[in-house]
């Protein structure tokens, strides 16, 4: 996106239609490309802080397949997202869908939304009683 809209249109591009004669050398980009994501999402699943019941392709394909459609969006409006807020976003979004699902977290996601009412609960009478005083 550092480079403007028409990188990533050949980029996105050419990716997809290739001639069969560079079809072997773009497959070997594209591993290399997504082998750091693929060896981070396999040590996630072996020490359990990922979902060991979802397949590490179909997760890195929708890692990178959102990020296409983030690229493909700028390059149809020319308009560049916040890259840090996109990333964020993203990131939470698959820590949501790829997290592991054990009982202890779902308690501790509980509690973190209990303690998080209960502040608002407290806020919200102390403030009454400065109004009141």
């Amino acid at each position: 996106m550092g480079e403007g809209t028409g990188l990533c249109a050949l980029v996105l591009g050419e990716g997809r239609n290739v001639d069969e004669a560079f079809s072997d050398i773009i497959l070997e980009f594209k591993r290399r490309y997504t082998a750091p994501l693929t060896k981070s999402l396999a040590e996630g699943c072996e020490t359990g802080e990922l979902r060991q019941d979802v397949p590490i392709r179909l997760m890195r394909d929708v890692v990178f397949g959102s990020m296409e459609h983030v690229l493909w969006g700028y390059v149809a409006s020319g308009r560049k997202p916040s890259l840090d807020e996109t990333a964020m976003q993203l990131t939470n979004v698959f820590m949501d869908g790829f997290g592991a699902r054990s009982v202890e977290i779902a308690a501790m996601q509980r509690f973190h939304a209990d303690v998080q009412q209960a502040f608002r609960t407290l806020e919200s009478s102390t403030k009454r009683r400065r109004l009141k005083a």
